[in-house]
């Protein structure tokens, strides 16, 4: 037999684990960097003012310049239907070079500047993920507009509307200073995106190894958080057709949507092996049917309000995920303190991820950067948690299997020796029986010229029936244990059936019947093998002139009725069995080897009362050897 081998986990996957983590801290480098060039900021003031019904137009929003409130470098509001107005300040640059007024987050819907002409009216221009990406006027995957302020300097209103969350973080740079930096950025977007890209291959590479239901989940998780990632950076905004620029949008709003939803499932699926406690995995599989719900309401123009509940969703589901770590039952690989650890960064992760758009930590300009990092570092996070856990499962399978084989392959030596022993027992019936009868037809016509006193005759006859019992003995032995025979119940009396073991005994002369017992319902072939069985041990191996007393009534046992037959006999030559292998197979007392046998008949009485449904029990100690045969009414 050849047993499948297992397959050590494959080389890149435990390469690459450790280099993910690396590039992962990696990402803390640049990220430094763009908050250090972030303070070449040129915006000297900044100023918010809420338009909740969003119908206040240039002029009126000019007439009201003084209600403006100052605010940080980042203006946070969360999910909010209300137009929010922008008042910046912005010097020139010193050599008159043109500035780029520049949005950090692609996702905003629709954002217009506003700028004093030289005779005194307003010009606007508008952009954003729902506008065509060739309209805009800087060709960037953010959202920017050119300025040339005076020597003056200027003052600009924006209007910023949008469905999602009201993160809004502008800056005023010179061009060649605002090339430098998206050289900067874009290093830091392919470095996250490459790492989202490569766990989902090395996802496939696994799930095509493994075939697990855990790594099928895992690749999907990849895919809706990469494309989640890629609309929030604004690269959908690039294959978007001019025709409807909205497709960048609304692929964006899907993605975050299935986020928390595929998420969920993903949790669920991994943890429900721990056995937590079952509300948590409740909740972790009713957040699996978010994604429809959305859908619904985008489709009932509330896009607002599904964005809002997905992302209390996404930070819903990770402290879920680590509650129901914390709550397991069971230790599995990886191991529980190893899963709260990570459950616990990934809560922190989405934390903040999380929090922040919702604006309810304060903001600052790194925050736009934020979602990169989040993404990749969740994404190495659940890798080591998803394949440490695929792989434990795939050795545990693979023994599994192995063990299957091996008991497969055991079973089936067994069912051919089972098979080469029927054929030799079915070979030894026919082959024994028939000499076995000539000779015993033979033996009074051979004998009947002996001397009336001579015990020749006596000893043959009785060395023909020893044969024959032996020969049926094992025959039947072998049909009990390779295949149990299906003995249908039928009206038995005991008494008639005593009668006809007796007096088919070798000395009927010395067995003694006591019966006081009703018919019974058992199967009358069964019971007299064991009876015949029995009666012929006792006269075997008890004194040649002793008498062999036979009971029969009818008692109680553990409860219930039942047919006691009991067979005593006097102690012989052989003495008592052991108590503890009487019933063994092949077991025979050490004094009873003078006496033909293959110490069969026991085991097989015993065996044969059990599948009757009742038992043989054995007394010895000093009294006389007593068998009793406990039958059902």
């Amino acid at each position: 037999m050849q047993l499948p081998s297992s397959r050590p986990p494959h080389p890149i996957v435990a390469t690459t684990i450790r280099r993910i983590a690396s590039l992962v801290l990696l990402l803390a480098v640049p990220l430094q960097c763009m908050e250090a060039v972030a303070a070449g900021d040129r915006i000297v003031s900044r100023a918010a003012l809420e338009d909740v019904a969003g119908r206040l137009s240039i002029e009126e929003i000019a007439a009201r310049s003084n209600d403006f409130v100052p605010i940080p470098a980042v203006l946070s509001r969360g999910y909010t239907s209300s137009v929010w107005w922008l008042k910046l300040e912005v010097p020139a640059a010193p050599d008159g070079e043109p500035m780029l007024l520049r949005f950090r987050q692609s996702f905003l819907d629709d954002v217009t500047l506003f700028s004093r002409r030289a005779d005194g009216s307003w010009g606007s221009q508008t952009i954003g993920d729902r506008h065509p990406y060739g309209e805009r006027f800087h060709r960037s995957l953010k959202l920017a507009f050119v300025v040339e302020p005076p020597a003056s300097g200027a003052t600009y209103f924006v209007r910023v509307k949008t469905t999602s969350t009201m993160l809004v973080d502008v800056e005023a740079i010179p061009l060649r200073e605002a090339a430098e930096r998206e050289v900067h950025e874009s290093v830091v977007n392919m470095v996250a995106i490459s790492i989202l890209a490569v766990l989902a291959v090395l996802g496939a590479i696994e799930y095509a190894r493994i075939r697990e239901r855990l790594v099928a989940l895992y690749i999907v998780f990849q895919v809706v958080s990469l494309a989640a990632t890629l609309g929030a950076l604004g690269y959908f905004a690039l294959v978007a057709p001019a025709a409807y620029p909205e497709s960048a949008d609304l692929l964006h709003t899907v993605a975050l949507l299935a986020y928390p939803s595929v998420a969920a499932a993903l949790h669920f699926t991994f943890i429900r092996e721990y056995a937590p406690a079952p509300v948590f995995l409740h909740l972790l599989g009713a957040a699996r049917w978010y994604l429809p719900i959305g859908l619904v309401l985008i489709a009932l123009g509330h896009t607002g309000d599904a964005l809002f509940w997905n992302a209390i969703l996404i930070a819903a589901v990770a402290l879920t995920a680590l509650a129901a770590a914390l709550s397991a039952k069971r230790d599995l690989v990886p191991s529980r303190r190893t899963v709260v650890v990570v459950y616990t960064l990934l809560l922190a992760v989405f934390a903040v991820g999380v929090l922040s758009p919702l604006g309810v930590i304060p903001n600052s300009s790194w925050n736009a950067y934020l979602g990169v990092p989040v993404a990749a570092s969740t994404g190495a996070l659940l890798f080591f948690l998803v394949f440490r856990r695929a792989e434990e499962d795939r050795s545990r399978r693979t023994k599994l299997a192995v063990a299957l084989e091996r008991a497969q392959f055991e079973a089936n030596v067994e069912r051919e020796q089972r098979e080469e022993r029927t054929r030799f027992m079915s070979t030894l019936n026919h082959e024994m029986r028939t000499p076995l009868a000539v000779l015993q037809m033979a033996l009074p016509v051979l004998t009947q010229n002996l001397p009336p006193r001579s015990e020749i005759g006596h000893h043959a006859e009785k060395a023909a029936q020893d044969l024959g019992g032996m020969v049926n003995r094992v025959v039947n032995v072998d049909r009990l244990d390779s295949e149990p025979p299906s003995w249908r119940p039928e009206s038995c009396d005991i008494r008639e059936l005593l009668a006809e073991c007796r007096a088919s005994a070798t000395r009927p002369d010395r067995i003694r019947v006591t019966c006081a017992t009703p018919v019974i319902q058992s199967n009358r072939e069964a019971v007299a093998l064991i009876l015949s069985n029995l009666l012929d041990n006792a006269l075997r191996y008890s004194p040649p002139t002793s008498t062999v007393v036979v009971t029969a009534q009818e008692r109680t046992r553990e409860g219930r009725k039942e047919i006691c037959i009991a067979v005593e006999n006097e102690r012989g030559s052989a003495g008592a069995p052991d108590s503890s292998q009487v019933f063994q197979k092949y077991y025979r007392a050490p004094g009873a080897h003078h006496e033909s046998g293959l110490g069969l008949g026991l085991y097989l009485a015993r065996i044969t009362a059990q599948r009757l449904g009742g038992d043989l029990s054995f007394a010895g100690g000093d009294a006389p050897i007593r068998f009793e045969l406990w039958l059902p009414v």
